[in-house]
């Protein structure tokens, strides 16, 4: 028997008709279109806190660490940070290090491009990050300055933090980049008070173009809970 349906029964069995289902879908899309991207931005914004919260842990535990051996952070211990700065390798530094294009993919190499500044106008002095560097299986990259023109003050050593890798961008300072300072006996974010470039209009400033511009944006990172969801936003 030969069955025949009007459109007027598959209205009704279906309950929509291919134009409502495809305006339906449209809508989907469009909701989809604006919601994605939003969500993309947050997850990112929370990775990327969560790598500054562990490096800044890592740090603080190596130097802790230091203290109970009775060993100065400076440059005599350049081969034995590792044992305190757990599963990180020795990619190398006094300088030239930075310049090789040979070595670990991991490590920094000016070669492959500068780390930029916060504004993203201009690059950081590689000279500011040239001493030594040390990285973890996952990318995250630590490099050591050790800063003769403060050694009198006790604010000679200066940790920066590629959170991400240096594979993965932006690699901007106060973006994915940041940086610490031992000091006194303390672990301080730059930019914190008594820091050596604690002047956050002139070193944290997306209006102000520098080759020093975001070391002190760490301060922020870690006062200000919704510092990566701005931060992940810049163009």
């Amino acid at each position: 028997m030969k069955l025949k349906y009007s459109a007027q029964w598959l209205k009704k069995k279906c309950g929509f008709t291919l134009a409502e289902v495809l305006i339906t879908l449209g809508i989907i899309g469009v909701v989809a279109a604006i919601t994605f991207p939003s969500l993309i931005t947050q997850n990112r914004a929370r990775v990327l806190r969560s790598q500054y919260l562990k490096s800044y842990s890592m740090i603080y535990q190596m130097v802790r660490l230091m203290e109970n051996d009775d060993i100065s952070l400076d440059t005599s211990v350049l081969g034995k940070i590792p044992n305190y700065l757990k599963g990180t390798t020795y990619c190398g530094g006094a300088g030239a290090t930075l310049y090789d294009p040979k070595g670990d993919t991991l490590c920094f190499r000016q070669s492959n491009g500068a780390y930029k500044s916060y504004d993203g106008k201009t690059t950081i002095f590689p000279s500011y990050m040239d001493d030594a560097q040390y990285v973890l299986p996952d990318g995250t990259l630590f490099l050591f300055e050790w800063d003769i023109s403060h050694f009198n003050d006790g604010s000679h050593c200066w940790i920066h933090v590629d959170i991400n890798g240096v594979k993965n961008g932006p690699n901007r300072f106060g973006v994915d980049v940041f940086t610490f300072q031992f000091t006194d006996g303390k672990l301080l974010a730059m930019g914190d008070e008594g820091t050596v470039y604690s002047d956050l209009d002139k070193y944290c400033n997306l209006k102000v173009s520098n080759n020093m511009n975001g070391l002190a944006c760490a301060h922020y990172a870690k006062a200000d809970a919704d510092w990566f969801k701005k931060a992940v936003k810049l163009k």
